[in-house]
């Protein structure tokens, strides 16, 4: 019997240091956008008992973690784990949760990606070699594979997406090469490795930095084909894109984009109530794993 694609949708994010302020627009704008799937996060350590009994109230379902070096490398670890307990066919989209925003439906947008192949991402529209902060990434993480990886154009590991049953496996091929990272930030550039491996390549659709359905805001603000409407939205030639990264990087963007979104009482006031119990020694004031000493790099 046919699986009901709706039924069968699920969003995944992974999350630590968080609160409610920090997911509000992602999961609201989800909702808005007609998303009737299944919401999970997987939350790491650092998260307060009161946070996750919001994030529950909220209708999202929970998986508690713990991360051995960081949260971007562990959670492809973890994702494949969660789903390699769904049906082979079932159709996921992962993506960051901070700095992301839905205009369109999710079921739509897998429609679009998952077309043709069982796996799909999102080109940033640059090179390696060609972008300061990602040049210095790869120096950090992997300084031997410079003249391999620098030539590269960047697809982001911030919004990915495929069937459950190839995206078990690729989630796991970029676990395993992220870990061999001298740093923590090596998830992304191990994306890029895996995914032009023999094993994968003829099994992703590509998207170009200027597709319908993923937009990167960082590396494409500035470019004549893609702009800020009247509303505070990303759209380009194809109307208005489907799942919007990377909006926090721009404050006026962030500001119109939380107020389309219904959501600029949620992030502002939840940050200064957050700012406020800190201050009185009511919350944890954890140091974060990106400022901490990384952990031992060698997973077992």
């Amino acid at each position: 019997m046919k699986t009901n694609a709706k039924t069968s949708d699920f969003l995944i994010g992974a999350i630590d240091h968080h609160d409610w302020a920090d997911v509000c627009c992602w999961h609201r704008s989800a909702i808005q956008a007609g998303f009737s799937g299944q919401v999970i996060l997987l939350c790491y350590e650092h998260m307060t008992e009161q946070a996750l009994a919001r994030l529950r109230a909220e209708g999202i379902q929970i998986i508690t973690a713990r991360s051995g070096r960081g949260v971007n490398e562990d959670r492809f670890k973890d994702v494949a784990d969660f789903a390699e307990t769904l049906d082979p066919d079932a159709r996921i989209l992962m993506c960051d949760v901070r700095d992301v925003a839905f205009q369109r439906s999710i079921h739509d947008v897998l429609d679009g990606l998952l077309a043709d192949k069982p796996l799909a991402c999102a080109s940033e529209g640059v090179t390696y070699g060609s972008s300061a902060w990602n040049l210095e990434n790869v120096r950090s993480n992997f300084p031997d594979l410079m003249d391999i990886i620098c030539p590269m154009e960047i697809f982001c590991a911030g919004v990915i997406a495929g069937r459950a049953g190839r995206f078990v496996e690729f989630c796991r091929a970029i676990w395993s090469q992220s870990i061999r990272a001298r740093s923590f930030n090596g998830d992304q550039i191990a994306m890029n490795m895996v995914m032009r491996t023999s094993d994968f390549a003829a099994e992703i659709s590509f998207q170009p930095a200027h597709n319908a359905m993923i937009c990167h805001y960082g590396n494409m603000a500035a470019d004549s084909q893609v702009g800020i409407t009247s509303c505070g939205l990303l759209d380009n030639v194809h109307g208005l894109v489907g799942v919007f990264h990377q909006y926090t990087r721009n404050s006026r963007v962030r500001f119109r984009t939380l107020l389309r979104h219904r959501c600029l009482i949620s992030f502002y006031g939840g940050k200064l109530l957050s700012a406020l119990r800190r201050k009185l020694g009511m919350q944890p004031d954890w140091t974060p794993y990106w400022i901490a000493p990384v952990a031992n790099t060698q997973h077992v």
